[in-house]
């Protein structure tokens, strides 16, 4: 497990083997290229030292650097174009993890506080048709009603499925993992995804993520087709569809379409897709728009005014109910999330804050003359000399 995670906390910056070394070089240290690939496939362990020299240059704690995991982590894959370069796909699957791991840490830390999240469950399909159920009984069971999702990262993240939109390449959409328990249960999901689209693409993709979380199948041409499926009934409900476009139309404008997309907050492309699957417009009508979307260069810029992005606030406003509930340090917030809290006014100082604001060279002295009475202390307590000198017996 050290040796994972030291590979993930390189690739997760980008880093090559030579690269790390250097920096290791930089910060005074010494291990080869090869020792540090030796490291990652768990050959030989690292000393305390390199662990140490390590965790500083990962910025992470040694304990978060050397803590197994216990929970297992599922990838689901990426929601991508072919063209993304193998480097790229590594980096994303190491950052996925990577926060994985820390809102796994954060939600164990904090289970008092939180309310029970509802887990859908896992359900199983043999036909496109059948997705159509589960993303009813999803809206059902997490009570969302047939109307649109305007609030669909919150959503999400308080039912188990974080996220975290990250400037990414062009030819990256997403890519999720799960964690999952000893028995295969859900624990937490982690989506990271491009936060440089669309709101109305952003929406799109967290859905069919979703999808792969919720669905599984045999038919692997049922996999990509599948998601897509639920995440266009899982935002455009059958029967509010039905009842704002109508169950038979013909002919459509693309006025319409400019409204319908304000509405439910998708695509203009999302909603023939949709209509299409309903039966509201023939094959061959959703052909004819298809046709004209590419003509006119709609598949890059559709008209009108775009979707608002969503911002996922759940996990920032969590961590900041940690802090003040005294769950979780403000350099644990900043350090691990990126998040700085302000101090309650009326709040008093904890004895470690009055120490760290004292002069360096009183918290020397201070932590000298502790040292030495600790010393004197234990030279003189007859029951652990008696322990120590036993303990030694043995050894010899």
């Amino acid at each position: 497990m050290l040796g994972h995670k030291i590979k993930m906390y390189r690739t997760l910056n980008g880093w090559s083997l030579e690269e790390l070394s250097q920096k290791v070089a930089e910060q005074g240290g010494k291990i080869s290229k090869v020792a540090l690939s030796k490291f990652e496939r768990e050959l030989i362990n690292p000393s305390i030292t390199n662990i140490k020299l390590l965790s500083e240059i990962f910025n992470v704690t040694m304990a978060e650097l050397v803590v197994p995991q216990d929970y297992r982590v599922k990838h689901l894959g990426f929601r991508k174009k072919t063209s993304l370069p193998k480097s790229e796909q590594v980096r994303y699957q190491s950052i996925a993890e990577a926060e994985l791991e820390k809102v796994q840490w954060l939600t164990e830390k904090l289970s008092p506080m939180l309310t029970e999240k509802i887990d859908p469950g896992q359900f199983s399909i043999g036909s496109l048709d059948e997705v159509e159920i589960v993303a009813e009984k999803t809206r059902k069971i997490w009570e969302l009603g047939e109307g649109p999702i305007f609030n669909l990262t919150s959503v999400m993240e308080r039912n188990g499925y974080f996220l975290k939109p990250i400037s990414g390449d062009e030819n990256f959409d997403a890519y999720s993992v799960v964690a999952e328990g000893k028995t295969g249960e859900f624990l937490t999901g982690m989506i990271l995804y491009n936060k440089n689209y669309t709101g109305d693409r952003q929406r799109f993709t967290l859905c069919h993520e979703l999808g792969h979380f919720l669905i599984s199948t045999n038919e692997q041409k049922l996999i990509e087709k599948s998601a897509n499926r639920f995440a266009s009934a899982f935002l455009m409900s059958k029967s509010e569809t039905e009842t704002i476009i109508g169950r038979k139309r013909s002919n459509i404008t693309l006025t319409e379409l400019q409204e319908y997309k304000k509405y439910f907050g998708v695509s203009i492309q999302a909603i023939i897709y949709r209509m299409k699957d309903l039966g509201i417009i023939s094959e061959q009508y959703a052909k004819e728009w298809y046709q004209s979307i590419n003509r006119l260069g709609f598949k890059k810029k559709e008209p009108g005014a775009e979707i608002p992005k969503e911002i996922p606030e759940y996990l920032p406003n969590l961590i900041q109910r940690a802090v003040a509930e005294g769950f979780l340090s403000r350099d644990a917030a900043k350090r691990r999330f990126g998040i700085i809290t302000e101090r309650d006014p009326n709040e008093q100082l904890s004895e470690i804050e009055k120490f760290m604001l004292l002069p360096k060279k009183e918290r020397d002295r201070i932590l000298t003359d502790q040292a030495i009475a600790a010393r004197e202390y234990y030279e003189n307590d007859e029951e652990l000399r008696e322990f120590r000198e036993f303990d030694l017996d043995v050894f010899e």
